[in-house]
């Protein structure tokens, strides 16, 4: 039985009679870590603060360990949430806005004092414990806002994109200790995010969410490798790939400027190539390089091949400069198809 199963969520704003959830079910094992992700607006966090009980759903249930609980009170529903901000009491120390929920539910002071510093523990902030919010750093706050969430103990942990108000170095510093401290814990975990990086290194499993749908949901390496639809393929990568308008013409499956063998329905309406599934070679399709972002271990070379705009990745500095004459050689064996509908087509066994 799953921990959490949300089946066929609907929700509708008001305003302009939008529908911000159009169909959304999603099953998540105990323990398991799920990262929902989607561009602005999809629905992730609308998701996630249903779950909490924080919004009302229109249609559809959800259940906790099998119990429905979509009439239970948020502080009924044995979660805890960390939101994007860190919702901190400006006048309570470190230690007592982590016991804040401690109190509310009248737990005992000696074992409120052994959930905080255990807490304080794991997440490295026992020497915060007696500072006030004003005197932490952003990594600092949100690691008093996780323990603030961890002192409960709940069966599920929500995050509201925790890491977007921090740095670049210190959202990969918290993202991996994150996803090993609730591993730890041994709980189950949803994490909204928009930064994909977040979602294929810290998750078990992804979500993406497109226009209130969940168009995928698989591991990391099935999500990049074998995208469900043309929306997946196109929003997870970086660079991103290549999306190219594509026909079937017998045995071949012609997406200008290349041409690949095809053993498959004659659905396919756009083929893509992922930047590392394109290289350079002496000789292959002409086109010319018309940007080049260099990043140290790789270089991003933006080129135009019979008036298409294709990118590819190079290891370490590329040779060649804007204007340059080069040569493409694609990877017969890893190219995508996908219908008018922009849904996966496999080729024949």
């Amino acid at each position: 039985m799953p921990e959490v199963s949300l089946q066929g969520l609907v929700k509708k704003f008001a305003q302009g009679n939008h529908l911000a959830l159009k169909d959304v079910s999603l099953d998540v094992e105990a323990g398991e870590f799920v990262a929902l992700v989607g561009p602005s607006g999809c629905g992730k966090s609308t998701t996630l603060r249903i779950l909490a009980g924080l919004e009302e759903a229109d249609a559809g249930d959800i259940l906790l360990g099998g119990v429905r609980v979509n009439d239970v009170p948020p502080d009924q529903r044995d979660i805890a949430m960390v939101f994007q901000g860190y919702a901190l009491y400006p006048t309570m120390t470190v230690r007592e806005n982590m016991g804040f929920p401690l109190r509310m539910r009248k737990v005992k002071a000696a074992e409120a004092k052994e959930r905080i510093e255990k807490a304080a523990t794991l997440l490295k902030i026992g020497k915060l414990l007696d500072r006030r919010p004003h005197q932490l750093s952003g990594g600092e706050r949100q690691r008093v806002a996780m323990g603030r969430a961890i002192v409960r103990n709940p069966r599920v942990f929500l995050f509201d994109e925790p890491l977007s108000n921090l740095d670049a170095a210190l959202r990969t510093e918290l993202r991996v200790e994150i996803a090993e401290l609730v591993r730890k814990l041994g709980r189950t975990a949803i994490y909204v995010t928009h930064d994909q990086a977040e979602a294929m290194t810290m998750a078990d499993r992804i979500a993406v969410m497109n226009q209130g749908i969940v168009q995928s949901y698989a591991t990391p390496r099935d999500t990049y490798e074998r995208p469900a639809t043309a929306f997946v393929a196109g929003f997870l990568g970086n660079p991103r790939m290549n999306l190219l308008d594509a026909s079937v013409q017998g045995r071949m499956v012609r997406a200008s400027p290349f041409a690949f063998e095809w053993n498959g329905a004659d659905t396919v309406k756009k083929v893509g190539l992922r930047p590392e599934e394109l290289g350079l070679a002496d000789r292959g399709i002409e086109a010319k390089v018309i940007g080049l972002e260099p990043l140290g271990a790789e270089t991003h070379v933006r080129v135009e091949a019979n008036g298409q705009i294709l990118v590819l990745r190079v290891r370490g500095f590329a040779k060649h400069r804007i204007g340059d004459k080069v040569h493409l050689s694609p990877a017969p064996a890893h190219f995508h198809a996908f219908d008018e509908n922009g849904d996966r087509v496999e080729e024949r066994a």
